[in-house]
């Protein structure tokens, strides 16, 4: 019994050293003309769920549309009771479904420019806490559209830009790449490419946002994949639901499980500790507010 109860131990601390290695962190940016990037958020999380992964999703949008409110779902606190102390952080937390966790941040800059020393360390460490069991933090991101706009975007390790093949979405995707890249030293980018047809017009439609991001940065971007134009995703979308289960047939549902088996496989630039999201985080929104610093 002994010995079992060290293999058991062994095995746990071996589990948690390959946790503090690999956890990721990805932000998800999309920008007009209702391109499904929620909707991608929701179904990629599902999948690498389905994969066996532990998933975190925050979501930094205040909005009927929002990916809490996509899965029926309500936020009960405000990050701003978190921030004072009123609350703990995990009051926020929505269990969506097993392994897969929804966390609501939507907030204010100033809130979290204000922020004294002992209160971000505080905040920073229950985020810490609570992303101690997650294998894959996914951030549903705000768009940033000017070189003085705070998104968590700039605090993950990773950043997926979702593409579509309309004007605006092309124009938006290379302008994300261009500020990122010339404005935040950011490097290195997955393009997803959503309701193509096949793969060959997801590649051509890749391929001219990276030719012009090739040649006016220094970024390097990468085609993680696509997802086909599929009527499941709506119906999904109507009911409140992801694709997995309900539509585990479906040709989307198979290909979100290619898109979290090829995450699972890719190898992050960086890896930062789990606190170090929540200090970039904050530290941007005080350098675009100095005016609010304490």
């Amino acid at each position: 019994m002994a010995e079992a109860r060290w293999r058991q131990d062994q095995a746990t601390g071996l589990r948690q050293l390959m946790q503090a290695r690999s956890q990721r962190s990805i932000s998800l940016i999309g920008g007009r003309g209702r391109i499904g990037k929620t909707s991608l958020v929701i179904n990629l999380a599902t999948s690498l769920v389905h994969r066996g992964n532990r998933v975190l999703v925050i979501d930094e949008f205040n909005s009927s549309g929002n990916v809490a409110a996509r899965l029926g779902m309500r936020a009960r606190q405000r990050l701003g009771d978190v921030l004072r102390g009123d609350a703990p952080l995990e009051s926020l937390v929505l269990d969506a479904a097993t392994d897969l966790q929804i966390l609501p941040l939507s907030v204010q800059p100033s809130q979290l420019a204000r922020l004294d020393a002992d209160s971000e360390a505080r905040f920073a460490q229950q985020f810490a806490d609570l992303l101690a069991d997650v294998d894959f933090l996914l951030v549903d991101a705000a768009p940033i559209h000017s070189p003085d706009q705070p998104s968590m975007a700039l605090a993950t390790d990773e950043r997926l830009i979702v593409l579509a093949d309309r004007a605006e979405a092309i124009t938006d995707a290379y302008t994300f790449i261009k500020l990122l890249s010339r404005d935040f030293a950011k490097r290195d980018f997955l393009l997803l490419v959503n309701r193509a047809p096949d793969y060959t017009a997801a590649k051509q439609l890749f391929e001219r946002v990276a030719r012009v991001a090739r040649r006016h940065t220094q970024a390097d971007v990468r085609l993680l994949g696509f997802v086909p134009e599929d009527e499941t995703l709506h119906r999904a979308n109507h009911l409140l639901q992801p694709l997995m289960p309900a539509f585990a047939d479906a040709e989307a549902s198979h290909a979100c499980l290619q898109l979290a088996e090829v995450l699972e496989r890719l190898v992050p630039v960086s890896l930062t500790p789990p606190d170090a999201f929540v200090h970039r985080w904050i530290e941007c929104n005080r350098a675009f507010l100095p005016s609010q610093q304490p």
